[in-house]
């Protein structure tokens, strides 16, 4: 509906994202572009509303990302100039905690419900990310915990996420946000 399509930029969606790939930033463009195939100009300007933060940095803007000649098409052979790009937008571990980290930890406080999906909880990470800070009265954080056992659940509460809602069941990432109440309560 195109009255969602416009509202799209009203969310409160932040995503932070220990991976490097663009796959997540490709996956939404192809499902608006498909899903409002008369809008599909727009939808560069609306997914540029969705902070997606990648911690660990990128592997460059896509071609639809950039005017600039950097952006490259999302496929699956890269020539040695797409990887030599790509190097480019990965900084060191600790170029990476200075900026990143710094920026993930406001995104994480001011955002009423928190969401780790396929997330391994290491302590390095849980640290840069603010640790106990994460869960306050006034948030709700909702946890995967696939492959995760009990007692490493409760070795994650005590150290990290006290107040966190973990899934008990272990289920997989579609299944735990099914899972979750209504996301936009």
């Amino acid at each position: 509906d195109l009255a969602d399509f416009h509202d799209l930029h009203k969310n409160q969606l932040s995503i932070i994202t220990f991976n490097y790939d663009r796959s997540l930033e490709e996956y939404l463009y192809r499902t608006l572009c498909a899903t409002h195939s008369t809008r599909k100009a727009e939808v560069p300007a609306l997914l540029k509303r969705i902070r997606i933060l990648h911690v660990h940095g990128d592997l460059g803007p896509l071609d639809w990302q950039s005017t600039a000649p950097r952006g490259r098409p999302y496929h699956p052979h890269p020539t040695d100039h797409d990887i030599l790009n790509a190097s480019l937008h990965l900084p060191t571990i600790h170029e990476a905690q200075a900026e990143n980290f710094a920026e993930a930890r406001p995104l994480l406080g001011a955002r009423p419900r928190i969401v780790f999906l396929g997330f391994a909880y290491d302590k390095t990470n849980m640290i840069n990310l603010g640790g106990h800070a994460i869960c306050s009265d006034t948030n709700m954080v909702h946890c995967s915990a696939l492959g995760k056992s009990a007692e490493e659940i409760r070795d994650i509460q005590r150290k990290y996420l006290p107040k966190a809602h973990f899934d008990p069941a272990g289920c997989a990432s579609l299944q735990f946000l099914r899972n979750i109440p209504a996301l936009d309560d």
